[in-house]
């Protein structure tokens, strides 16, 4: 009899409303919730830069003069990296700090009007060794028409006595100057 005073009041429940201390079934499956969580990734690739190309010469002197375009000591076609060039020769003289350098089209080689090209994704100036006289970084054209006799360097003093070396160095089109 007591049993069935203690189960009574739980039947009533299954009928009924849950009462207070009586186990009671859940009404259906539990709730799921999804989340979604988005990452997004974000990948950086820094190349290294060109490693820097240096092209060395000496222009000969005679009797305080450069022998100029028609010269075999003065004049120079450089190839620059895989697909550059620079085709330059020196002319003037030390009297009156008259020497300059300009763009060299006979015999080079190269296409007519276009002197200079740098290396894909270079730079490229020249300097006299022993001295402040160099020009700006050239990517592509120095003239209008990159045309033999153009001059692009000159000196407002005797470059050094004697033989005069040169240098074109060419740099990562990227590198601050």
């Amino acid at each position: 009899m007591i049993l069935r005073k203690a189960v009574a009041p739980c039947l009533l429940a299954l009928v009924a409303l849950p009462l207070a201390g009586c186990p009671t079934e859940p009404s259906g499956p539990p709730a799921t919730t999804s989340t979604t969580t988005s990452t997004t990734s974000t990948t950086t690739t820094t190349e290294a830069p060109l490693p820097t190309l240096t092209y060395n010469g000496t222009a000969e002197r005679a009797a305080g003069c450069f022998s100029g375009a028609f010269g075999t000591t003065n004049a120079f076609a450089n190839v620059l990296g895989a697909d550059g060039w620079w085709n330059f020769y020196f002319q003037g003289c030390n009297l009156g700090s008259t020497e300059t350098v300009a763009l060299h089209e006979a015999g080079s080689g190269s296409p007519v009007g276009n002197e200079f090209q740098s290396p894909t994704g270079y730079k490229c100036r020249l300097s006299i060794d022993g001295g402040s006289d160099a020009t700006p970084y050239y990517t592509n054209d120095i003239g209008i028409a990159d045309t033999g006799g153009l001059i692009f360097l000159s000196s407002s003093y005797d470059w050094p006595d004697g033989d005069v070396s040169w240098t074109v160095t060419c740099i990562d089109v990227d590198t601050p100057v």
